[in-house]
């Protein structure tokens, strides 16, 4: 994280995250992080932060991942499945709390499995042929991805579509 970056995520903490309208759980704020190892970010980078920015863990940070290895779980307090659409969500929603489940017998923690919910996605318009596509199926891609969320038994459930219009990720189809 260059300091433009760390310099944004600082104003964040400092800023929002005492707002009683920012959300908690247990008491603590939650920070959600998008693509933490993108740009060439790494999993020390975000230690480092963490250690600066929030070294009495008064925070919580969950961070969108493709695979909930025990590396992400070590410096992050826990996982969301941001864009359900890239995955089959009955078996990905398993297979991260599984991992989960595993990884808190094993160190004596708490991580949270924060299940994703999506109508369905489709970047065609924004991206083109490089883009990306899950049909809606009048609905039924809304009701499998709930149905997966809750049979894995989450500590949360997150529901990405608000602003996504760009990504058809909205609940209501829209013009």
């Amino acid at each position: 994280i260059n300091s433009a970056q760390y310099g944004a995520v600082r104003y964040l903490v400092t800023h929002y995250t005492q707002d009683p309208n920012f959300l908690r759980w247990h008491g603590k704020p939650v920070i959600f992080i998008w693509d933490p190892l993108g740009n060439g970010r790494t999993l020390g980078t975000w230690s480092n932060l963490r250690r600066k920015l929030d070294p009495h863990r008064r925070l919580i940070w969950s961070v969108d991942t493709p695979k909930p290895f025990a590396d992400i779980l070590g410096v992050f307090d826990g996982v969301h499945l941001f864009s359900a659409a890239y995955w089959d969500p009955a078996g990905t929603d398993q297979e991260f709390r599984s991992a989960i489940d595993q990884y808190n017998a094993a160190n004596g923690t708490d991580k949270i499995l924060a299940a994703g919910v999506q109508p369905g996605y489709n970047d065609i318009r924004l991206r083109g042929s490089n883009g990306y596509v899950v049909p809606r199926n009048d609905g039924a891609t809304y009701r499998v991805s709930w149905l997966a969320a809750i049979d894995s038994c989450p500590d949360w459930m997150t529901i990405s579509t608000w602003n996504e219009w760009y990504e058809g990720g909205m609940i209501e189809p829209s013009r």
